[in-house]
């Protein structure tokens, strides 16, 4: 029986680049935004790119890579509670995700940053493809409005 990710438009590799480059931007952000005396602008960019890394997450568990133990590509120490959090509503994120990406690339001020917005559209786009026709399931909590 064929799994969803032998037919996906991207492999493990590719979601582990995105998730590393996202973390890079976010530093990259950091540091320029607390280097600029804007905090509120740090944090808030610090979510959503959280944000983003969390669908990753998502992709990767219903994916099955690695069986989809997230673990791998999660940081060390990383508090799981906010992704549990997310994966509350998950699709209704995804899509919400999707369209941010579609609309505004936060990322084109850095080198890569074109392909890693358009990385993401591509993965969002066939994760949302494979719920909307049943071949990814998901549990009921995962299925609620926020």
């Amino acid at each position: 029986m064929e799994q969803v990710k032998d037919a996906a438009p991207f492999t493990a590799l590719d979601l582990q680049k995105t998730v590393k480059a996202l973390r890079n931007f976010r530093s990259l952000m950091w540091d320029q935004a607390q280097n600029d005396g804007r905090l509120d602008y740090a944090i808030q960019y610090y979510e959503v790119v959280k944000t983003l890394i969390y669908g990753i997450y998502f992709t990767w568990e219903k994916y099955k890579y690695e069986n989809g133990w997230i673990y791998s590509i999660a940081e060390e120490g990383e508090d799981m509670l906010q992704y549990r959090m997310f994966q509350v509503g998950a699709a209704e994120r995804i899509e919400g995700l999707l369209q941010a990406c579609k609309s505004q690339n936060i990322f084109a001020m850095f080198p890569g940053g074109q392909a890693i917005n358009n990385m993401l559209i591509i993965i969002y786009s066939d994760l949302l493809s494979n719920i909307k026709k049943g071949a990814i399931r998901l549990d009921s909590y995962q299925q609620q409005s926020l």
